[in-house]
């Protein structure tokens, strides 16, 4: 049920140009035509990891201008079929699951997301010798076929693959690598995990890696942590990085993702550029996207991101332990939260030391949930902004200075 609020903003949506069509009156005879119009949309959420959700109203103009992106970057075709295991109130499983197969006409297999977190081999089964060609998921998705790759083999031919897209949270390169190197086993060939970049607000992807296309790993500028390249803009769109003053940087500095062109959605400024509040590198037409601007500080004039923070811990100190990392000034006091959740197997030592460490003697904060109570959109994204906002509040528990994290 829509809240108040929802509701009056529906009233004044126009939807008053959509075409109905009788189900009942299609039988045996071809499908009525289907005529996109600048009112007629659909209402797409953002992720909400930054604030509260927005809502974004998508016209099906700007939703064929995707669709006929995707098809060009990847070679879609009514040939290639599709297998997608994310639900459709996601933008990956909306768009590039269910909305994108039906407007290229190619067939199209579904899993439920509980179906495949059970069972992630059968989904693998769906792909190559199983029929399809195409399909995309998270990284954790990626995890998942691996872990359950290691007790039993899958009985699948990969080598018809062209691409399974990876996106929607920061991918480890790590897990691409792995990834890699384990189905190739199974006939998979190079170049067909494809990384990309996306928002809601550009309807799904603003960047692509294309088929064939070797992995790219570029060096943060700040904790020199493996950035992966989510591959170049999308045809007909445009993108640029620019300065805190919105000065265009050159290749290879850090700054702002901005983006314009037909697949958005969103609200521009006077120049037609949307302001993602992601950071990000542009290297060689290749985007390399490093974290959320409101989830990094400045230190001696370089941004440090909690995503370079919590990588630096997964390899050097946490290796098993459920966390993130929030942080952020407070009368020119660098803060850093650590939130920790689930069976603790390792301690905290060395993971404090490091925090101190990265951000100059911050002040580091740690706090335990629930896992439950860890705060997350609808996609499992963490709301790093919603614990910072829980610290300014006051709800946080007392700073933790150890002797071992002053050393």
């Amino acid at each position: 049920m829509a809240s108040p609020d929802q509701s009056a903003h529906l009233e004044h949506m126009e939807f008053a140009e959509l075409p109905i069509i009788d189900l009942t009156d299609i039988s045996g005879a071809e499908p009525p035509a289907f005529a996109p119009t600048p009112s007629a949309r659909y209402l797409q959420l953002s992720s909400g990891t930054s604030g509260p959700n927005k809502t974004i109203p998508i016209p099906l103009e700007t939703l064929d201008a995707q669709v006929a992106a995707l098809a060009r970057r990847l070679g879609w075709t009514k040939a290639k079929a599709t297998s997608f295991w994310l639900p459709a109130y996601h933008d990956m499983g909306l768009v590039g699951g269910m909305l994108g197969p039906l407007m290229i006409g190619c067939d199209l297999t579904l899993m439920a997301p509980a179906q495949f977190v059970r069972r992630p081999l059968r989904f693998l089964e769906t792909l190559g010798s199983g029929g399809a060609q195409l399909t995309a998921m998270p990284p954790f998705g990626l995890q998942l076929i691996l872990r359950h790759l290691k007790r039993r083999t899958a009985r699948v031919d990969l080598d018809t693959v062209s691409g399974i897209i990876i996106g929607a949270e920061p991918i480890p390169p790590e897990v691409l690598s792995e990834a890699d190197a384990v189905l190739s086993g199974y006939g998979l060939p190079p170049g067909r995990l494809l990384p990309a970049y996306g928002l809601a607000e550009a309807v799904l992807a603003v960047t692509l890696t294309a088929p064939g296309q070797s992995l790219k790993v570029l060096k943060s500028p700040s904790k020199g942590t493996s950035l992966v390249g989510c591959g170049p803009v999308v045809p007909g769109a445009a993108l640029r990085i620019v300065d805190e003053n919105g000065r265009c940087v050159s290749y290879g500095n850090l700054g702002q993702i901005q983006i314009s062109g037909p697949i958005l959605a969103a609200e521009t400024d006077n120049h037609g550029w949307f302001a993602t509040g992601d950071a990000g590198i542009l290297q060689d037409g290749v985007l390399y996207p490093v974290g959320r601007m409101g989830d990094a500080v400045k230190i001696r004039g370089v941004f440090v991101f909690a995503e370079e923070l919590e990588h630096l811990l997964r390899t050097r100190a946490l290796r098993n332990t459920q966390f993130t990392v929030a942080l952020g000034n407070v009368e020119r006091r660098i803060h850093v939260i650590i939130v920790t959740w689930g069976t603790e197997t390792e301690t905290l030592s060395d993971a404090l030391r490091i925090l101190k460490g990265e951000t100059e003697n911050g002040h580091v904060h740690h706090m335990v949930l629930r896992p439950a109570d860890v705060p997350r959109t609808t996609s499992g994204k963490i709301k790093r902004a919603a614990i910072w906002r829980s610290f300014l509040d006051r709800h946080m528990s007392d700073p933790v200075d150890t002797p071992s994290a002053q050393d």
